[in-house]
């Protein structure tokens, strides 16, 4: 029994390491801000894009949803409020690549930062080329006028692991540990 909490242990260490606090991730777009957000039940009034100079990985889509029902600017008519948990698809759509759509859902959580998030995992290279952020929940989706009007939004190339890569790594972890305690 001994072995296998120290292949657990081991494998908690190795995760932990790996993906929660392995490399920074570097931001490969981002208008967010900190002036004063404003909403639309139609969504942004510009839209979102940016530019790939080069074949990239991205690791995340994030678009900032401000909780106005729950904030200093409730009730502001039209807004309809992200929920935390609520499930959003944010797509990005190009020339080369045609539309392509990552369903995840609203977090608190950006990188520490405790507000509401449309998030949604991309894990994949992106050819170079101009990209059109849309989000399924525009009515809560914010921006502002230094943003040129267009919806928040951050692109970083964080790798996110999987949970079918966790759950094969756990297996084999827990494997290892039973033949060791076998021979033992």
């Amino acid at each position: 029994m001994t072995h296998l909490k120290s292949a657990l242990a081991a494998a908690t260490i190795l995760v932990g390491t790996a993906f929660a606090g392995g490399a920074q991730a570097a931001v490969v777009f981002s208008n967010l801000n900190g002036f004063i957000v404003t909403a639309a039940a139609s969504g942004p009034l510009t839209a979102t894009t940016f530019t790939l100079a080069s074949d990239t990985f991205i690791g995340s889509v994030w678009n900032y949803h401000f909780p106005i029902t729950t904030g200093a600017l409730a009730p502001y008519p039209g807004y309809v409020d992200a929920q935390l948990g609520q499930s959003v698809t944010i797509t990005l759509t190009s020339g080369s690549t045609g539309a392509l759509a990552f369903t995840g859902e609203i977090t608190d959580d950006l990188y520490g930062a405790p507000y509401h998030y449309a998030h949604v995992v991309v894990n994949q290279m992106l050819p170079a080329d101009t990209y059109t952020v849309t989000d399924s929940l525009p009515g809560s989706w914010s921006f502002n006028s230094t943003s040129n009007n267009a919806g928040f939004t951050l692109v970083d190339d964080q790798p996110v692991p999987e949970p079918a890569s966790l759950a094969v790594l756990a297996a084999g972890l827990i494997g290892l540990g039973a033949a060791r305690r076998r021979r033992a």
